[in-house]
């Protein structure tokens, strides 16, 4: 497996749409650091114009540091992007063997099939830790800059190293669904559809139909399905705040799942289905 892990490693790395992947959200981390303080701005006329004069308030002369405007909610802000294009480039990574026939011919090589899909997985791993590790020093480097009158130093490793860990939890488990996705379709086309429908729009539509058909077919009101929904947890902002103890272990158990299950179900499929 070690050769196999080291093959696609180099295989992604060599890659033109990693690079690609990695430049847009790097660009687009570094516009929302950029023109976060004017959204905020922004934001706060929109619900507090009318009643600026009244409270004292000019909106137009606050700074970053008025307006609580840290290194973490800056982050918190930009490193979504993450997720996204780590979900495109490793949908085009993981199908691309399947199109090419690569992947049969280094199964028919002796390679084991769960080895196969183990080494596509961890490696798939290293994209999304890549570039988060990557959007936090454009957001941390820009936003120094853009806002050097908020706080960056006190806070950095309370609120901004713990809950990135948390984050890298977060992608770790989505590229295991991301992966099996892959391995069930085999289809760049149809894979990519689905995993991106998974990461932005399909999940509260899909978890409305499954409560709606617990309380219309099984009287069933008290189960919170969205609490077992991976996508709850990729809103980093979450973290800030701390977690108590059970939400703590709830998030670990949820996370470990959404890990463990996909793969199972990616592994048992690869071995059972022929490659073509």
């Amino acid at each position: 497996m070690l050769n196999l892990l080291k093959s696609d490693m180099y295989k992604i790395f060599k890659r033109m749409s990693f690079y690609v992947c990695l430049v847009l959200s790097l660009l687009a981390a570094g516009y929302t650091v950029w023109t976060f303080e004017d959204t905020i701005r922004n934001m706060y006329k929109k619900q507090y114009g009318a009643y600026a004069s009244m409270l004292g308030l000019d909106f137009d002369s606050m700074t970053a540091k008025d307006f609580g405007i840290t290194a973490w909610s800056v982050f918190s802000q930009s490193v979504s992007n993450a997720i996204l294009l780590s979900a495109i480039f490793v949908t085009i990574f993981l199908t691309s063997e399947f199109g090419s026939g690569m992947c049969k011919s280094i199964i028919l090589r002796g390679k084991g099939r769960v080895s196969y899909y183990l080494s596509k997985l961890v490696s798939s791993i290293t994209v999304p830790i890549i570039y988060t590790l990557a959007i936090c020093g454009v957001s941390f480097g820009i936003g120094a800059y853009r806002y050097q009158g908020a706080e960056w130093k006190e806070e950095y490793l309370k609120d901004y190293i713990i809950p990135l860990g948390w984050f890298a939890l977060v992608t770790i488990s989505w590229i295991s669904v991301i992966c099996m996705v892959c391995f069930l379709c085999r289809s760049s086309g149809f894979s990519m559809a689905i995993n991106l429908g998974l990461v932005t729009i399909l999940p509260g539509a899909i978890i409305l139909a499954i409560m709606y058909a617990a309380k219309a077919w099984f009287n069933v009101t008290n189960i919170e399905f969205a609490k077992y929904w991976i996508g709850n947890y990729s809103n980093v902002s979450l973290y800030s705040g701390g977690m108590q103890n059970d939400e703590m272990m709830a998030m670990i158990y949820t996370l470990c799942g959404w890990f463990f299950v996909p793969m199972i179900i990616g592994i048992l499929s690869f071995k059972c289905r022929e490659i073509k």
